[in-house]
């Protein structure tokens, strides 16, 4: 990053009128504030991209012809809306997100999209709670309009034009696609106000709070009887909305869950029916042969093994002394090495 007796230096052997000079410098010490890059106007972004300006001008003018758009199911029912960018764009975000955003530092309760924390530190907050809310946002990616992502790239101390454009580059249909490498970190950081609101409303209670994506979480000794309504006024005022079916209350003894993990004891654990399938697939593979198996379900996957193992490690890592998944850990392993020697 150039210093702006650099820049200065620099302006100065390009004859630039004193006038305009100081502007520039300007412009310049505001973004250096931020730690971002210096970026003037959309040309000179196409410059660092290495691109030429006409490709941007495709993409910006016409960003659904370079989305791939498909659909996957989701676990609770339906389907999930996935829209991909095509290379020379995932190539553009993903210099946004590595040169721009990764430098912003997001609240400390949220857990989603980041390196060095997953759900298991999410739960392990809420370990041994008597009472639990749990909450879920609408659309939480589609719901983060264009406006606000603009308004993140001014923050940056880029131009009105510039922060439009560069966030048209990480929109589609005014909302953030689920899909784009910049969508999680911009969500966090447009949630970032929102998790200090709910964190200071669960510190006034002598409650535990974190954000797991759209997963919202509050857990203590006794939850005040008003919650739900002060945070639906909270979220509501973000620009965010509770999904009204998905509220969970939980009280004393009940079973409760924190995106996918038992947290109703000193320790977290894997849900039940997690582990009843895993002990079904290793039973099976055992007594007829993984190709058998695979017949059987007609899914005839190569990565299937992997796939298994990865399942095992992630009950390892909730888990670390159960016992089943130490043995089937050791048996995959043997597996997947005989397999090699026999090929």
């Amino acid at each position: 990053m150039k210093t702006i007796e650099e820049w200065d230096d620099f302006f100065k052997s390009q004859s630039v009128d004193n006038e305009l000079k100081q502007k520039y410098l300007q412009y310049i010490y505001n973004i250096n504030i931020s730690g971002a890059p210096v970026i003037f106007e959309i040309e000179h972004f196409a410059y660092l991209n290495g691109i030429s300006r006409n490709d941007l001008n495709e993409i910006l003018y016409s960003p659904n012809s370079f989305y791939r758009i498909f659909t996957i199911p989701k676990r609770s029912g339906g389907e999930r809306i996935i829209k991909s960018p095509y290379p020379l764009l995932h190539s553009i975000q993903k210099w946004i997100l590595e040169n721009i955003l990764s430098s912003v530092e997001l609240h400390n309760n949220a857990f989603a999209y980041r390196t060095g924390k997953s759900i298991i530190d999410n739960a392990k907050i809420h370990l041994n709670c008597n009472e639990m809310l749990t909450l879920d946002l609408v659309d939480f990616f589609g719901s983060i309009k264009q406006s606000r992502i603009a308004s993140i790239f001014k923050v940056f101390g880029y131009s009105k034009i510039l922060s439009y454009q560069l966030s048209s580059l990480c929109c589609l249909d005014n909302g953030l696609p689920q899909g784009a490498c910049t969508s999680p970190m911009l969500s966090n950081i447009v949630a970032k106000r929102l998790d200090y609101r709910l964190s200071g409303l669960a510190k006034k209670f002598n409650l535990k709070y974190t954000r797991y994506a759209d997963d919202l979480t509050f857990s203590g000794s006794s939850l005040p009887v008003n919650l739900i309504s002060i945070c639906r006024t909270i979220i509501s005022n973000e620009g965010f909305r509770i999904n009204e079916k998905k509220i969970k209350l939980k009280r004393c003894n009940t079973k409760k869950v924190v995106t996918g993990l038992n947290v109703h004891g000193k320790e977290l654990t894997v849900q039940r029916n997690y582990k009843r399938d895993l002990r079904m697939q290793i039973h099976t593979i055992r007594k007829y042969g993984l190709l058998n198996f695979l017949k059987h379900k007609n899914h005839l996957d190569p990565l299937y093994l992997d796939s298994l193992i990865g399942k095992i490690n992630f009950l390892l890592n909730v888990e670390p002394s159960n016992s089943f998944g130490l043995k089937a850990k050791e048996f995959l392993s043997q597996f997947k090495k005989n397999q090699k020697s026999s090929t």
